[in-house]
């Protein structure tokens, strides 16, 4: 099994561009690094036990920061390749790897991959095979702004992996009930606690999402910064200061 962490920094934007456009279907691109586990140097008897895919991985992948995309003009191919040559070259200059894709879709209850996210995902797979898809969850983002779902903050992703015999995206569930050669891949927060409490400081009071910029906004006005640098730092000054 296969195991991918978000930062704290890449879950409240993509949460913040959900938010920012909640009418719209939006979407983006997962920065990742390749990170190697650091094994106990003395593990308890119980520790040699455990057998789990998910203690015996010696690596995984820290997707350390999102780019968001787009919010209008959905399923535009020309505009998604332009903005993946700048994404790649940026995920280059500070050494990561186009690692996956993300999408909300606009209509609440549909949490499925449509078409266009599958094909952009599945062209990101054929650089990365490592990549994921990832779909947000309207009804469980609704749960958590009224507080309801503080304790499980990553239902509100699902994590899609790619079948390449069958050329789709299959979720943990679909993947077990199926033939398929898709692997399933774990998904977590490094700090969950932090992410849950940046979530109800960052957006919900202060309401920071109103500033982000994603490429739309970008081509709209080339003002708007798409990579985000000073929400970066707003959010990991944020974390420094609640350490």
């Amino acid at each position: 099994m296969a195991e991918i962490q978000l930062t704290v920094r890449c879950f409240t934007k993509i949460m913040m561009h959900a938010l920012k456009y909640p009418h719209a279907t939006v979407n983006g691109i997962l920065i990742g690094e390749k990170k190697k586990r650091t094994a106990p140097s003395s593990p308890s008897k119980s520790e040699n036990q455990d057998s789990s895919p998910a203690r015996q991985a010696s690596s995984y992948t820290l997707i350390v920061d999102c780019v968001p995309l787009f919010h209008s003009g959905h399923g535009l191919t020309p505009m998604m390749e332009a903005a993946l040559i700048q994404v790649a070259n940026y995920a280059k200059s500070i050494g990561g790897v186009i690692a996956g894709f993300y999408q909300a879709n606009d209509y609440y209850y549909e949490t499925n991959p449509d078409s266009f996210a599958s094909r952009i995902a599945e062209k990101i797979w054929e650089q990365n095979s490592d990549s994921v898809l990832l779909m947000l969850n309207h009804f469980e983002l609704s749960a958590t702004l009224r507080g309801e779902n503080q304790e499980n903050f990553e239902s509100v992703l699902t994590v899609y992996t790619y079948t390449p015999n069958d050329g789709k995206w299959r979720t943990k569930s679909s993947s077990s009930s199926s033939s398929s050669s898709a692997s399933y891949v774990a998904l977590s927060i490094d700090q969950p606690e932090k992410a849950s409490a940046a979530f109800k400081e960052l957006l919900e009071i202060k309401q920071y999402h109103l500033q982000l910029s994603d490429f739309d906004d970008h081509l709209n006005d080339i003002s708007n910064d798409w990579t985000n640098g000073s929400m970066n730092k707003l959010v990991d000054e944020w974390l420094e200061a609640s350490a």
